[in-house]
């Protein structure tokens, strides 16, 4: 009798850890999304790291207006607040002209870990 009450403890304390990383993941996956539906033609994402209520973005743009444009849209979304621009840097590669640019934002909730780049590394949070 206790070997099955263990068992079934067990079996609530993982579907429980299941449910957790079911709403973790739904979290990371709206966020995600918010960002990438702030970004105007000419923008892209280069690199996310968050860790409890916190964001850190990379990301690369063709021009200042488009980078700008994107930081509005993502200001004016009540699920980021505080955002500080940290650095903006003009770079020909190729003789393409961009500009890269780093923000920070809180995000009003705990989103655990993540961890995400265009450059193919493994990371843990």
């Amino acid at each position: 009798m206790q070997s099955l009450a263990r068992t079934l403890a067990s079996l609530g304390t993982l579907a429980r850890t299941v449910d957790d990383v079911r709403t973790d993941s739904a979290r990371r996956i709206a966020l995600l999304t918010r960002l990438g539906d702030a970004l105007p033609a000419g923008v892209w994402l280069t690199g996310i790291s968050a860790a409890n209520s916190a964001i850190d973005v990379q990301g690369r743009g063709r021009d200042a207006a488009a980078i700008g444009a994107a930081l509005r849209s993502i200001e004016r979304d009540r699920r980021f607040r505080q955002l500080r621009l940290l650095h903006l840097r003009e770079h020909d590669q190729a003789g393409s002209r961009t500009i890269d640019f780093e923000f920070t934002a809180a995000t009003g909730e705990n989103i655990s870990c993540l961890r995400a780049s265009t450059t193919l590394y493994p990371s843990a949070c």
